[in-house]
């Protein structure tokens, strides 16, 4: 694209983060207009279409355009923890888990999303993660309580960097000491 870079998987049409435009490069003066024609074009046949803009100098210029457009308009925070924790923790209760292990809790998790009660969209979001193992080493970790998997978190690697992402607790076990 003029402004950053399409990404396609096939396997996964229906995943908004599988197929996405990241738009890390200036607009240079470029509308809303200018960027859903674009966006259409390159995902003609996808049901959705979801842009990530780098620049929030660029993003606050086209905002109210992709909202008239239908789009909606979202902002990510990075998020430090910066207390210490309310109680210790228990490393001894987090386990390791592979991903065929965890298939059928992220299945629950999904189902619980109204985004993906139709059929197959919380299996097919599942399903995804395993393209994460085999893609960047994803390693998964749970906890359970009274034999069940109540939560969990992703975690990926890169030399001497982590990043914990997807840290899920079930609703009926938040509250104690999961997340």
């Amino acid at each position: 694209l003029p402004w950053g870079t399409a990404f396609f998987n096939d396997d996964f049409p229906l995943r908004y983060d599988a197929n996405m435009a990241i738009v890390d490069r200036p607009l240079g003066g470029a509308s809303a207009d200018d960027l859903v024609a674009l966006l259409d074009a390159t995902y003609d046949g996808f049901r959705h279409r979801e842009v990530e803009l780098a620049s929030t100098a660029d993003a606050d210029s086209i905002a109210m355009g992709m909202a008239e457009h239908g789009f909606a308009v979202e902002r990510m925070v990075v998020m430090a923890h910066r207390r210490d924790p309310d109680r210790p923790p228990d490393p001894a209760a987090v386990e390791e888990l592979g991903f065929d292990d965890m298939e059928p809790f992220f299945t629950q998790m999904n189902l619980r999303e109204p985004e993906s009660r139709e059929p197959g969209i919380a299996q097919m979001l599942s399903a995804f993660r395993r393209v994460l193992v085999d893609g960047v080493g994803a390693r998964f970790f749970a906890q359970r309580i009274e034999g069940n998997l109540a939560g969990s978190c992703e975690l990926y690697m890169h030399g001497d960097v982590a990043q914990i992402e997807d840290v899920n607790t079930l609703e009926e076990f938040r509250g104690r000491g999961v997340a």
